[in-house]
Parts: structure tokens; C-alpha cells; sequence
């Protein structure tokens, strides 16, 4: 199923209540989110917290969810700005409330600007570093959303295979972004086969 349709039928599912529909959004997203926010936050617990905070929200406000936005981007301007509020309210425990006014609007676009580059540098370095059959295989997975039967039958091989391949494959990203955080990442980015970390 092409990538947009299937991301506006799962926000349609999830506008409408379906839980299992938020569940199965949650268990492919929430570990980019944690990514994205432990980069920020250099503190696991405020990433977790955030990160579950994120989802909290886009479930409360799923009756006001638009069919034209995709629920990623959704999902991620969530956090986003959640790690702003963050951000904010340390300033503020730390009296600097006067330089955070200044110029607080320009300041949000670069911090979005800022998360988007990043953290995409960071994982395409990332998966640049993979050895050459394991980047082929997660490209083919994560860019061209092929199943591994569908990756098994065009690179001759099968599905066992790919899976095994896809497995090294995130537990060196896993070992690679962690060094680059500064932080042990999840043990799900090793373990969860369907995460989308690009």
C-alpha cells in the first residue's frame, strides 16, 4: 500500500476511535519519537515522559484530527512542541524568563529548523555506515516500504534472511546513534522489527 494512503487510512481509523489502529501507530512511532527527544533532552526520563505525553495527546485531540495532514508530521509537531514547553519551563525555574521572550517566535522556527536537520543528519549518517547489504536491505525497507517478501523475492533471497539482516542492522544503529547521544537507547530499537527510524 502506497506510504500517504496508508498513513491517511490509519489517521482516519484513529480519528474514529479505533484503538487498535492508535496501538499498532504507537508501537511503529513512539521509538522515533524517543529518539528525536532524548537528542534534545540528554535525559532519558524526560524523553520517555515526553515521548509518552506525545501520544496522550494525539489520542485526547484524535476527534479533531484533519484527513488532508499526515499523522506523522502530526505527531511529530506534538512533541516538538512539548519539548519546547520543556525547554521553556526550565528557563523559567532558572529566571531567565526575559531572554526566552526575546525573540520567542523566530526562536520556535529555528528549533523546529534545528530537530528536523539534526536528527536527520544523525540517523543518515547512521545508516550511511551500515555495511553495503544490510543499507540496501534497510533502504528497500524504510525509503521504499517494501515487505521482506517483497525485499526477499527482488534481492533473491528470503524473508528469514531479511529479517536476520534488518535485526543487525537496527541493533547497529541502536549501538551507532547511542554513542552519538551520549545515551543507551532503548533496547525496543534493537528488538521492534517495524520501527520506522528514518
Amino acid at each position: 500500500m502506497n506510504k500517504l494512503l496508508s498513513e491517511n487510512s490509519d489517521l482516519n481509523s484513529i480519528k474514529h476511535g479505533d484503538s487498535k489502529a492508535f496501538d499498532a501507530f504507537y508501537l511503529e512511532y513512539f521509538d522515533r519519537i524517543f529518539v528525536l527527544l532524548l537528542f534534545f533532552s540528554k535525559s532519558r526520563e524526560v524523553a520517555q515522559d515526553l515521548a509518552q505525553e506525545t501520544f496522550a495527546r494525539v489520542w485526547e485531540t484524535r476527534a479533531s484530527l484533519n484527513p488532508e495532514n499526515l499523522l506523522k508530521s502530526y505527531t511529530r509537531r506534538i512533541a516538538k512542541n512539548l519539548l519546547q514547553d520543556h525547554f521553556r519551563k526550565l528557563a523559567v525555574r532558572n529566571k531567565h524568563e526575559k531572554n526566552l521572550a526575546t525573540g520567542e517566535s523566530a526562536g520556535n522556527r529555528t528549533m523546529d529548523r534545528v530537530l528536523d536537520r539534526e536528527l536527520q543528519n544523525l540517523l543518515e549518517e547512521a545508516v550511511n555506515s551500515l555495511p553495503q547489504d544490510k543499507q540496501v536491505i534497510f533502504r528497500m525497507s524504510r525509503y521504499q516500504h517494501l515487505s521482506y517478501a517483497e525485499i526477499a523475492a527482488a534481492l533473491n533471497t528470503t524473508p528469514k534472511a531479511v529479517e536476520r539482516h534488518m535485526a543487525r542492522a537496527l541493533q547497529y544503529l541502536r549501538v551507532h546513534l547511542s554513542e552519538k547521544a551520549g545515551y543507551q537507547l532503548p533496547v525496543c530499537l534493537l528488538l521492534c522489527t517495524a520501527l520506522s527510524i528514518i
